[in-house]
């Protein structure tokens, strides 16, 4: 009984979150992230200057959303458009899951509610973008601290340097990573 409640609790959180992201892609600048995917494949090279837009044509720059435009290009050439906003969807319900786990059992009901209310109002703002990536590895490094801060076992944190990482190729917002240790530390 236990197991079923546990299940039917992790759909219906998933399936809450995850539905918040349904919408058709309303920003163009998708297009832009498909195209450097596209063009990184096709020269087997990172891009250093802006290769599509007149205003900074030819201008050098560091590209730190590479993995997530090859990513996205990756699930647009096998799925198209509807491909990239299940896959939004996915991220979505999986940062709410991650962020309900991170929290005691007995206020996971309330979390959840919250969570799903609190997207459910922010929908116009969970845009096709690399901050969505963000989400899900700000909810997979606050799980992880709050399960250290619980246990104080170590090896909970052996994640969080590789999930640097990938989050420092895919969004600008990688600085929260360090920021989210910092304030563990000092709790």
């Amino acid at each position: 009984m236990a197991r079923a409640k546990t299940l039917c609790f992790t759909v219906l959180v998933f399936a809450g979150s995850a539905g918040t992201g349904l919408a058709p892609i309303a920003d163009g600048d998708i297009f832009w992230h498909l195209a450097a995917g596209r063009e990184m494949l096709r020269t087997l090279a990172p891009i250093d200057h802006d290769p599509f837009s007149i205003g900074a044509l030819g201008r050098s720059w560091i590209d730190v959303h590479w993995l997530f435009q090859l990513g996205c290009y990756g699930v647009y050439t096998l799925f198209g458009l509807r491909g990239l906003v299940l896959a939004k969807c996915a991220l979505i319900g999986l940062s709410a899951l991650l962020l309900c786990a991170a929290v005691p059992r007995r206020a996971r009901p309330l979390t959840a509610a919250v969570l799903i209310g609190s997207l459910w109002c922010a929908r116009p703002l969970l845009l096709l973008r690399p901050v969505i990536v963000s989400l899900v590895l700000v909810a997979w490094f606050f799980l992880q601290l709050e399960r250290f801060r619980r246990d104080g076992r170590a090896r909970r944190l052996w994640t969080l340097p590789l999930t640097q990482i990938v989050w420092c190729n895919c969004q600008g917002l990688f600085a929260l990573g360090p920021a989210f240790q910092l304030t563990a530390r000092k709790t």
